[in-house]
């Protein structure tokens, strides 16, 4: 399904412009990655060895991001936030690879000593801190309903399962509401979501803007039902965002921001409807296999691919190909 999706751009580059494009440079981890975990001996490593993969890949980022902080503390005796962190990926990726690590810390944990058991707050404090800072209402979303899913999907009694819920919401609205009232970077972040959806002016605010982008898409995507083809979204966006009076829109060559939209721009209904039956395919090998950590992961996926255009940048390409390749070829693991 993979090889058909990734095929999907360089068909339509050539069919709209006579040439491969940039997508299909761009998107090649979609089938190679794949490919290479098929053509493993012993697929039951697929699981253990991401699991190594990824770990390595959060204490690597979590060292940056430390490095980061306390570079900015001392030079400005204050807790950076957003862009402030100068993360090497966006503020909106780093919340979802920490959300995912803190479910997949949590829900794996065993309980049996002290040793896992510190490791297990360490690394969720970590997760909710970097969150945190990233300032990222995506990531805060995230969190919260892989905290529910967990919770739900825990083997405790039902009773056991709202106390926790509740304590855990307790504890993450006190931190989230002393950031609130300490940190300036980080109440305006908030403030801005409000108006966002609150003022009849949002397209002048960050979050606003999204709003306005999303319309522009739907817009062209209403005149061109089988889309316009990967490499003539920036062109035909930037014209529309031009006529619109959005300057700002057009100088910064924005894509949809939305993963389904951008879609729909590129391939049309019928494209859509293709990447809809993968992420379906998905969810229903996660249940029939009761791999409860690929249904994190697909959620996560969902959730994200509203807010953002991940399929177009190698930083959402990757998590998305490895998370779905990884659990497509991990079926024996049972109760994941």
């Amino acid at each position: 399904m993979f090889f058909l999706f990734y095929l999907l751009y360089p068909i339509r580059n050539i069919w709209s412009n006579g040439v491969l494009g940039f997508d299909t440079e761009q998107k090649l981890s979609m089938l190679l990655l794949p490919a290479a975990l098929f053509l493993l001996p012993d697929k039951s490593m697929d699981f253990k060895l991401t699991a190594k993969f990824y770990t390595v890949g959060i204490f690597l980022l979590s060292g940056i991001l430390a490095k980061n902080i306390i570079q900015f503390y001392m030079q400005h005796q204050t807790i950076p936030f957003y862009d402030q962190l100068k993360s090497p990926v966006h503020t909106s990726y780093l919340a979802m690879y920490f959300a995912y690590w803190f479910a997949w810390v949590f829900y794996s944990s065993k309980l049996h000593s002290l040793k896992n058991i510190l490791f297990l707050l360490l690394s969720g404090l970590t997760a909710m801190f970097v969150i945190l800072l990233t300032a990222s209402r995506a990531g805060m979303i995230n969190i919260l309903i892989l905290t529910l899913l967990i919770f739900w999907t825990l083997k405790i009694n039902f009773w056991k399962k709202i106390v926790s819920i509740i304590t855990f919401f307790s504890v993450l609205s006190i931190i989230g509401l002393y950031f609130y009232q300490k940190d300036e970077p980080f109440r305006q972040r908030i403030l801005d979501a409000k108006n966002a959806i609150t003022s009849p002016d949002y397209c002048s605010t960050s979050s606003g803007k999204r709003f306005c982008i999303w319309e522009t898409a739907i817009e062209i995507i209403k005149k061109n039902p089988f889309g316009v083809g990967p490499e003539n979204i920036h062109r035909v966006m930037n014209k529309v965002f031009e006529e619109k009076k959005y300057t700002w829109a057009a100088q910064a060559n924005l894509n949809a921001h939305n993963q389904y939209l951008q879609i729909l721009l590129a391939h049309g209904y019928l494209g859509l409807l293709f990447f809809l039956v993968i992420l379906y395919f998905g969810f229903y090998q996660a249940i029939k296999y009761q791999l409860n950590l690929f249904t994190f992961a697909l959620t996560l996926l969902v959730i994200n691919f509203i807010f953002e255009s991940m399929l177009e940048t190698q930083a959402g390409i990757s998590f998305f190909t490895l998370i779905f390749s990884t659990f497509m070829f991990s079926k024996k693991f049972k109760n994941l």
